[in-house]
């Protein structure tokens, strides 16, 4: 599926602040010349091209990373990462202080080139806040590239990042044990003990099924409903048309085992409670693999780019395709006034025009436990180390959110942007960090994983008189 600019969303407003990394590695003011030559700074329009056209196709599996690369290539200066701060400014690492104008003009430039709606620039020059980097985004690429095929690390790290809000490759860890091994370990690997953090922070668990339903006997199931998949009730992502059939997605590790297909049922209903009722087979499962399949999967690990399976319906007439269930906010009880969100778009490549997915912008979800839930980005690209056998996950991005935003049986819940009345589909939740901060699948790498085993999808609301998606303006909170 290609990831074109008709994907929602508009606008990228950008700034400019200034900023030298300390020893802690967090931002400080810019204004001095990197010390990479001018040449190496300078825009590489082919290897623009090159990503961008790979973005297009689809086939792009690091959307967030190839999109900071595309830039690297694009903007004068070297930069080294960019994210939304709280206050909505674009906040750009920039390796060459004296480049500042012509960066800041050719961020802004690049959101119309590359597909921003009209009128849909979010961030204009006086928008964008520029801090110093140490380092471009290609230099810590080339690093990290290198740690994931590292067979001396691997087994002591859960979470891999390139962090752009900090300028530094993030690795995380267990205990201290393992930070003194890593660290001494790429001390004598080529890479800068200066471009690496190595923390030592919990590792994510996936979503466990719940022991409860919602919505029992509905006609019309929808995104966000409840669906015991076969290990447990989990949250229905969104419905599928593949062809003449209907299905949908939910998390793969709510059906038993991951990785393959053995005829477990998709059942809405209390399970397995008098009354229950089977809507659906489980038809797709795809396989696990390793570093030999892509460098993307780190040495000594056993990986997948998403977390999802796919359920063909009994019947077509289940499927309410192209909808999400929208609860109040906070709630699992339906908006009788408002009850449906629509899917205008599940097209994540609106992130090459800075249109949509940046660390720092909002999220939503609806899940079967939490109901309809919000919070930011706070990671992008990371390779994550879940479950019981440990599984790691590519290009997976988390959302903070508050306190009790994400519960047991969540597992699946569609994650979207707002935009006027439709959404923007993103992914699917897959693991969490406490109760406030979800990790999901981007639907480009749900795509990835399905295409490997010959199906292909579509999600997008097509019934009559579709809702408009106000391409282009504000994102909105949910409207009541």
């Amino acid at each position: 599926m290609q990831h074109s600019a008709k994907t929602v969303r508009g606008y990228f407003v950008a700034l400019l602040v200034t900023s030298v990394m300390a020893a802690c590695h967090e931002p400080t003011p810019l204004g001095v010349r990197g010390s990479v030559g001018d040449e190496a700074l300078a825009p590489d329009p082919q290897r623009a091209a090159q990503i961008a056209s790979e973005i297009a196709s689809g086939a792009s599996v690091r959307l967030a990373d190839d999109m900071l690369s595309f830039l690297n290539a694009t903007v004068p200066g070297g930069v080294g990462g960019v994210f939304r701060d709280p206050e909505g400014f674009l906040n750009v690492y920039l390796k060459d202080g004296d480049q500042r104008g012509a960066a800041a003009s050719q961020l802004v430039a690049v959101q119309s080139a590359n597909g921003a709606p009209t009128g849909g620039v979010r961030f204009t020059t006086d928008r964008i806040r520029f801090l110093r980097a140490d380092f471009t985004w290609d230099e810590l690429r080339g690093w990290y590239e290198r740690i994931l095929q590292m067979p001396d690390v691997s087994p002591y790290i859960h979470t891999w990042d390139i962090d752009e809000r900090r300028n530094r490759i993030h690795l995380g860890v267990e205990d201290e044990a393992s930070v003194g091994l890593v660290r001494t370990t790429l001390e004598g690997a080529d890479v800068p003990a200066e471009a690496v953090t190595v923390d030592v922070e919990p590792r994510a668990v996936v979503v466990h099924a719940a022991n409860d339903l919602r919505d029992t006997d509905s006609p019309n199931v929808r995104g966000g409903f409840s669906v015991h998949a076969g290990a447990g009730v989990c949250t229905l992502t969104v419905n599928t048309k593949m062809g003449g059939s209907r299905g949908f997605l939910t998390a793969s590790h709510c059906t038993a085992p991951m990785g393959a297909v053995d005829g477990d049922d998709g059942v809405q209903a209390p399970y397995p409670t008098p009354g229950w009722r089977k809507v659906a087979d489980e038809i797709a499962d795809p396989p696990f693999f390793d570093y030999t399949y892509t460098p993307h999967c780190p040495v000594l690990k056993t990986c997948r780019f998403s977390d999802a399976a796919m359920f063909e319906y009994d019947q077509t007439s289940y499927a309410a395709h192209g909808i999400i269930a929208r609860p109040y906010l906070n709630s699992i009880n339906l908006d009788p006034s408002n009850p449906d969100f629509y899917i205008a778009n599940d097209d994540p490549g609106c992130i090459l025009y800075l249109g949509c997915g940046l660390i720092g912008d909002t999220m939503w979800k609806v899940g079967q436990t939490n109901g309809l839930t919000v919070g930011v980005v706070d990671k992008n690209c990371v390779e994550v180390t879940t479950g019981t056998p440990a599984r790691t996950f590519i290009c997976q991005s988390r959302v903070d959110g508050a306190s009790g935003s994400i519960g047991e049986g969540d597992s699946g819940a569609p994650v979207f942007e707002i935009v006027g009345s439709g959404v923007n589909l993103f992914g699917m939740v897959h693991a969490r960090l406490g109760t406030d901060k979800w990790w999901f699948s981007l639907t480009v790498n749900i795509r990835t994983d399905f295409n490997r085993v010959g199906l292909s999808f579509e999600t997008v609301y097509d019934g009559p008189g579709p809702p408009e998606s106000r391409v282009g303006r504000e994102r909105e909170g949910v409207q009541r």
